[in-house]
């Protein structure tokens, strides 16, 4: 039987399906109109604006890429950051941080160590802070080892001089930097960064001092 095909044409077995629609999520790279695309899940544009210093809230400028940064952490600022909260961290580490703000450097081991004895009906745990004080804070009889020694961190954040000293301490010094460092981002032109002077940054620490705050070196026991 004769072909209906046109002479000199080969017969071939055509794709007769339409084209796919091409959507948006085929799309993997950002349109060109200045526009980046966002960190977050949902991969919605950003428009990427002019960095000024008075647009700079608790958060980073674009990089040089493009790519958005992440929002800086939120500082609480220095008024809010004097005194401490004795019982927001652990008692053991409330214990440290405290000795550490008040004498303004780490502690060492022979600062602050528990004795920890065994008894009839648990443990028992001795705080000693020599380089607190001359006493010694005794916990209550607990079931294990590490209870004694919280039960020896709490009689230490109760008495009454860790108290009132802890109402007073001043601002740390991470929190007076960052609020040295976006202040002067604010005061230049274009936001440009600027390096952070330690000398600026240690006048506003010991400014604390006129505000009723009180460390160590203050108080003249270090």
């Amino acid at each position: 039987m004769a072909s209906n095909s046109p002479v000199g044409i080969k017969e071939e077995n055509f794709d007769l399906t339409p084209p796919r629609t091409i959507t948006e999520s085929d799309i993997e790279t950002p349109p060109k109109d200045k526009e980046c695309w966002d960190d977050s899940d949902a991969h919605t544009f950003v428009k990427e604006e002019n960095w000024e210093s008075s647009d700079w809230n608790h958060e980073a400028p674009a990089s040089s890429t493009g790519r958005k940064r992440k929002a800086a952490v939120n500082m609480p600022t220095i008024a809010e950051s004097i005194g401490m909260d004795l019982h927001a961290p652990h008692p053991k580490n409330a214990v440290r941080e405290f000795l550490v703000r008040y004498f303004g450097e780490k502690t060492k081991r022979e600062d602050l160590y528990y004795v920890v004895k065994e008894e009839e009906s648990g443990f028992r745990a001795k705080l000693h802070v020599p380089i607190w004080s001359s006493g010694v804070f005794e916990g209550q009889c607990c079931d294990s080892q590490k209870d004694a020694e919280i039960s020896a961190a709490h009689c230490f954040l109760r008495d009454p001089q860790v108290v009132e000293v802890a109402a007073r301490l001043p601002a740390p010094m991470k929190v007076i930097k960052y609020w040295e460092k976006l202040d002067r981002f604010r005061g230049t032109r274009n936001g440009h960064r600027i390096p952070v002077d330690s000398e600026d940054c240690r006048r506003r620490y010991n400014a604390q001092r006129e505000q009723g705050c009180r460390m160590a070196v203050w108080d003249g026991v270090a």
